[in-house]
C-alpha cells in the first residue's frame, strides 16, 4: 500500500518536519518518490530484517522519529523489522500493520526515555487488547478512556484511540479531543495523523503533547475543509494540504 507511507510523509512535511525519509525496500522507492517527491529515501535490500545498523548509519545522533506501520504489510520480514525497531531507544509512532504485528508478537514495549505512541482505530485496539486480556467496551467515552489508559499502562506508551472524540491517554494523563467530523473516515486519514504526530515529536514536543496537538490539528484541518467544501468528498492528501492553514489558525 504505497499510498499510506506517502501520505504519512506528506503530512509530516506539511506539519513542519524539515526532512522526511522513506526507509523501505529498494524496489519500492522509485514509486514512493513519485508519490511524494519532497521526501528522500533509504534503500533496503530484500534480505534486510534488522534495521539497527541502517538507523545508526542514517541517523547516528538518534534525533529521527520513526513512523512505523503505514503500508508495511504483515509478512515475517515485516515482523522481524518491527521487532528490531521496538528494541531500540528511538522515538516511535506505531500505526496500522505495526499495531497488528505488535498484537501478534505478544511483545510489550519496554519503558523508554524516547516517546512511544500507539495510534489504533477500534479494530486495531481490539487486537492489541485481546493479546493483553483487556476487556473494556469502546462505545461510551468513559469506557474508551479506561481502555486507552489500560493499554498505555501495559505498553509504557501514549495511546491514541481514534474515532469520535479521539482519546489520547498515557499512564497518568488523558485528553478527549473535540475537533474533527465524519469526513475523517476517509481512507488514509490515519496515515496523515501518524505523520503529524511524528513531525511534532521531531520538533521537540514530548509524546503526550505531540499526540494531543496532533489529534487536535488533524481534526481542525478536517473542520476547515468541510467549512470550505461541504461534508463529503475529502481526500486524505487534501487533509494533509490543509494542515498549514490549521496550524496558522491554531497559532492565532
Amino acid at each position: 500500500m504505497l499510498g499510506a507511507p506517502a501520505l504519512t510523509a506528506l503530512a509530516a512535511l506539511r506539519s513542519g518536519a524539515g526532512l522526511v525519509k522513506f526507509v523501505t525496500d529498494k524496489k519500492l522507492l522509485s514509486n514512493l518518490l513519485l508519490l511524494e517527491p519532497s521526501a528522500t529515501a533509504v534503500a533496503l535490500s530484500d534480505n534486510t530484517v534488522n534495521l539497527e545498523g541502517v538507523l545508526a548509519e542514517n541517523d547516528p545522533d538518534e534525533r529521527g522519529v520513526l513512523a512505523v506501520g503505514p503500508g508495511m504489510g504483515k509478512t515475517p520480514q515485516s515482523m522481524a523489522r518491527l521487532l528490531s525497531l521496538i528494541s531500540t531507544n528511538r522515538a516511535l509512532v506505531l500505526d496500522a500493520d505495526a499495531l497488528n504485528l505488535l498484537a501478534d508478537s505478544e511483545q510489550i514495549l519496554e519503558p523508554s526515555a524516547a516517546s512511544r505512541i500507539l495510534t489504533p482505530h477500534p479494530g486495531e485496539f481490539r487486537r492489541l487488547a485481546k493479546s493483553l486480556n483487556i476487556e473494556l467496551g469502546l462505545v461510551k467515552t468513559k469506557h474508551r478512556v479506561m481502555a486507552a489508559t489500560a493499554l498505555a499502562k501495559h505498553h509504557h506508551a501514549v495511546v491514541v484511540l481514534k474515532g469520535y472524540q479521539t482519546i489520547v491517554a498515557s499512564r497518568t494523563q488523558c485528553y478527549v479531543n473535540q475537533t474533527g467530523n465524519c469526513v475523517l473516515a476517509t481512507a488514509g486519514s490515519g496515515d496523515v495523523l501518524t505523520g503529524i504526530i511524528s513531525s511534532l515529536i521531531a520538533q521537540g514536543l514530548d509524546g503526550f503533547e505531540a499526540a494531543v496537538l496532533g489529534v487536535y490539528l488533524h481534526g481542525l484541518a478536517s473542520d476547515l475543509w468541510v467549512k470550505k467544501n461541504g461534508p463529503v468528498g475529502l481526500l486524505a492528501r487534501e487533509l494533509a494540504d490543509m494542515l498549514p492553514t490549521a496550524i496558522k489558525k491554531y497559532s492565532l
